[in-house]
């Protein structure tokens, strides 16, 4: 992930660099790049004095840190860019070259108007590095409702009602489930099994390495996820892309898919009404357990970090968090944000985002919060047994994992979230 390639050895002592006051990012789709521009311009009216404009990254998040790596090393770097919350936030910070950015973090009341389970994600030492942009719900089932109604299914609130639910597709000539090709893609998948056999703060533990792969619980968790999630997967999933799934739900050749609520968007923009043909529910134990992902705006230092600042500042307000969730989908970070903007799905999962107390509580994706090469390996196992259901090549490849994991808090890898 190039992270270890911004290390100190890597980032020795040059001739710096001048900044440019441009904001560096991956979000180039349809959609996500007028989110962007609408994020700019709220930014650029609250701080006319310094202003930013936003430069497409072609790739992903490793595209624009590798850029990032060749700036900081002689080209010209970017007054703020896009990273990941988790364990690549905390990472980058511990280079030295982020600006810690506590003082924007005080003004604009972090503590207060983002969630407890994000709040871990963005601190390192007591001090802040980021300001999210939005977050993105992973733990969702997005269901066709004309196939749920052809078979006369209700929404299924157990595990057991879940497995009925698949047998009633099956029966029916309908694949229950599809994922995507992709390490990342598939653990979407494996965390209401993770979650329903280790609990919220079993799971915080498996996120800090605390958890053995080959131990009791983790056995079991694949287990659950074997025989309720990926024995119904759709034959083709292995090589299919995330929105390949949701044309395929569309179709109504797949009656149900756990995936981000970017599908939500994908499926409005392509002619579906959110409660009217799609709508989603919660896997069994995630009713009240939101699992995210969020994409965190930094500010690297230099001379004009101040501009930097300034957007963070910008881009923490419920009116820059409005115009970036309308256009993108998903939710707003801030969870003081008008659940006006949302549509009845949406407004749905911002609700129970924003909720406190009485069980409710928000995990951000496992697989960015491991150690960065560590998560890869995790997630190619649950693809691998995804698609192979093979019992002894899994237990062979947990005590593979157990061993590294070992040696990865040996090596003090994991971070204390």
């Amino acid at each position: 992930m190039l992270l270890g390639a911004m290390g100190a050895a890597a980032l020795a002592p040059r001739a710096r660099a001048r900044q440019v006051p441009e904001f560096w990012h991956y979000l180039g789709a349809p959609g996500e790049i007028e989110a962007v521009k609408a994020l700019m311009a709220v930014a650029n009216s609250k701080y006319p004095n310094t202003p930013i404009t936003d430069r497409v990254i072609p790739g992903s998040s490793a595209g624009v840190r590798q850029q990032v790596q060749v700036s900081l090393m002689g080209g010209v770097p970017p007054a703020s860019y896009q990273l990941s919350a988790g364990y690549e936030l905390r990472s980058t910070a511990a280079t030295g070259r982020l600006a810690e950015v506590k003082d924007v973090w005080d003004e604009v009341h972090g503590d207060e108007i983002f969630s407890e389970g994000l709040r871990r994600t963005l601190s390192l030492s007591g001090s802040a590095y980021g300001i999210p942009i939005g977050v993105g719900i992973i733990s969702n089932v997005f269901y066709n409702k004309a196939v749920f109604n052809q078979l006369k299914l209700s929404v299924p609130t157990s595990w057991d009602e879940f497995g009925e639910v698949c047998k009633a597709l099956k029966a029916a000539g309908i694949h229950p489930l599809t994922s995507a090709q992709g390490p990342s893609w598939t653990t979407y998948q494996f965390y209401g099994p993770l979650i329903s056999t280790l609990g919220v703060d079993g799971c915080w533990e498996f996120i800090r390495g605390n958890v053995a792969f080959n131990g009791p619980e983790m056995m079991r968790a694949f287990r659950l996820f074997g025989t309720q999630m990926a024995a119904n997967f759709d034959p083709t999933w292995t090589g299919a892309k995330w929105s390949d799934g949701v044309d395929q739900m569309m179709r109504g050749r797949v009656g149900m898919y756990c995936v981000g609520d970017w599908a939500s968007a994908y499926m409005k923009q392509r002619g579906w009404t959110p409660g009217v043909e799609y709508d989603l529910f919660y896997l069994p134990d995630l009713n009240k357990v939101s699992i995210t992902q969020t994409d965190v705006a930094v500010v690297l230092k230099g001379e004009v970090q101040d501009t930097g600042k300034n957007f963070l500042r910008a881009i923490a307000t419920p009116e820059a968090q409005e115009a970036f969730a309308k256009i993108k989908g998903g939710t707003a970070a801030n969870t003081r944000t008008s659940a006006e903007i949302y549509d009845v799905l949406a407004r749905r999962t911002f609700e129970k985002l924003g909720r406190s107390g009485d069980g409710y509580t928000t995990i951000p994706n496992p697989y960015l919060m491991l150690p960065t090469g560590f998560n890869i390996e995790f997630g190619t196992e649950v693809e691998r047994f995804a698609a192979q259901q093979d019992e002894r090549a899994l237990v062979s490849a947990m005590n593979t994992l157990e061993g590294k994991r070992q040696q990865l808090r040996r090596e003090d890898k994991f971070a204390n979230f």
